[in-house]
């Protein structure tokens, strides 16, 4: 579970997909990659969840990061 105010480098590989993502989502801009779940992090993460009909509750448990790993993965192999 990855949780607000939380620093790692796996908060770094969620903003990279979050980022990646956002052209699919009109919810939120552009995110910072800085390896803190800072305010803009939890907001595209609560955007995410409630396009995806998830729990909106900022936090990312291992369904929103399942949904989140499958459509950057979409994603990734369409920029190929």
């Amino acid at each position: 579970r990855i949780l607000p105010g939380e620093k790692s480098h796996l908060v770094m590989i969620l903003q990279i997909m979050l980022d990646a993502l956002r052209v699919l989502y009109d919810g939120y801009g552009e995110i910072p990659i800085s390896g803190e779940y800072d305010n803009k992090t939890g907001e595209a993460i609560r955007q995410f969840q409630k396009a995806n009909l998830l729990s909106m509750t900022g936090e990312v448990d291992l369904t929103t990061w399942n949904r989140l790993a499958a459509e950057y993965n979409y994603v990734a192999r369409d920029r190929k």
